[in-house]
């Protein structure tokens, strides 16, 4: 059987080949990009944010085996880094159970940074506000989950796509999840307790 790292590359020149195909020219964003503040862009990029709804459809993946409730979501996390696309978040602990999350994204042209706040329960983190991955995927809810031996978080917009094998159906459940989540690479440990105090604010939807 192939190991996880080696089906996530396979998973990732699929992708990269396809849209290397339109975006020949495309080199990847230098990596002092990665948390540079783009005030206009990120103007844009909220505007677009302020009409956002969420789809409560994904508020409920069919991954609830996976589901870690006590995870730490602190530390520095990342996904899609590829070519055309790398995405990064710093969560920070604050006061009262709350998180301070640092999120970055940079393409082949662009890049930006928004700073959210978050809440987690039961393995739900929850951002005050969506945010938006260069490629246009926006979401305010990850999921903890755990793969492979490892903790992942899983945007909400990438949950029916894992759920369902819409894409990558022929790699297992928790495959798609690693190569879909964001990967921690730094802080944290599994046994912090991703709980919220009473009072605390935020919403926490419940997951299977």
């Amino acid at each position: 059987m192939e190991s996880v790292d080696v089906v996530c590359m396979k998973m990732k020149n699929t992708v990269g080949l396809l849209l290397l195909c339109a975006l020949s020219a495309c080199t990847r964003a230098p990596d002092h990009m990665k948390e540079l503040s783009n005030p206009t862009v990120e103007a844009k990029v909220e505007a677009r944010l302020a009409e956002w709804q969420s789809d409560h459809a994904d508020l409920r993946p069919g991954l609830g085996g996976l589901v870690v409730s006590n995870a730490d979501p602190t530390g520095e996390w990342k996904n899609h880094d590829m070519a055309m696309e790398s995405n990064r978040m710093t969560v920070r602990r604050r006061r009262g159970g709350q998180y301070e999350v640092l999120f970055s994204t940079h393409g082949c042209v662009d890049y930006w940074t928004l700073t959210r706040q978050a809440a987690c329960s039961n393995g739900v983190f929850q951002m005050a506000k969506p945010v938006e991955e260069y490629s246009g995927a926006q979401y305010d809810t990850l999921y903890t989950l755990a793969v492979s031996n490892q903790t992942v978080l899983l945007p909400q917009s990438a949950a029916r796509t894992v759920d369902s094998g819409s894409s990558f159906s022929q790699y297992p459940k928790e495959q798609r999840a690693l190569f879909l989540g964001f990967r921690k690479e730094t802080g944290g440990t599994q046994q912090a307790g991703c709980t919220v105090p009473t009072g605390a604010r935020g919403r926490t939807p419940a997951v299977p």
